[in-house]
């Protein structure tokens, strides 16, 4: 993919924080470029996440962005000499209240790791998730010898 693919993502996170009102806030139109302005307004109208504190919108860009995101704010949730504690605070909800992925995605990965016959062997008394961190969560289970 290469270079074009690089500037995808970067424009794809930029996309993401200016919906939530991140980068190019509403709270500081009258200090940007009239460009920029525009930008900023029309993110926002079809973002629909720029309510709550700036670390709330931070955590809900991240969180939109994936895993690896989601790192990098568990990461700036341990920097509240660098970020105030009010974002880190709301940073934090990243280390421990993410809501899990569905069923029907966990039954898709396992059945990639251990294939379909497998996972269905193995993992038949899958319960849903009782717990969700950034890159995995966690099922009860029983086993075919119980």
């Amino acid at each position: 993919m290469g270079l074009i693919g690089d500037y995808r993502r970067l424009m794809r996170a930029g996309i993401a924080l200016a919906r939530h009102d991140v980068i190019l806030p509403g709270a500081y139109q009258t200090r940007l470029p009239l460009p920029a302005r525009i930008a900023g307004r029309v993110l926002r109208v079809f973002g629909g996440g720029a309510r709550g504190r700036p670390g709330q919108r931070l955590a809900r860009a991240l969180e939109k962005l994936g895993p690896a995101y989601i790192k990098l704010g568990q990461f700036l949730a341990t920097r509240p000499d660098v970020f105030g504690a009010e974002v880190t605070q709301d940073l934090g909800r990243l280390k421990d209240k993410l809501p899990p992925f569905s069923m029907k995605a966990a039954r898709a990965a396992l059945a990639e790791e251990f294939g379909e016959a497998d996972d269905a062997r193995l993992f038949a008394e899958l319960s849903d998730p009782v717990a969700a961190a950034s890159i995995a969560q966690v099922h009860k289970m029983s086993l075919p010898e119980g």
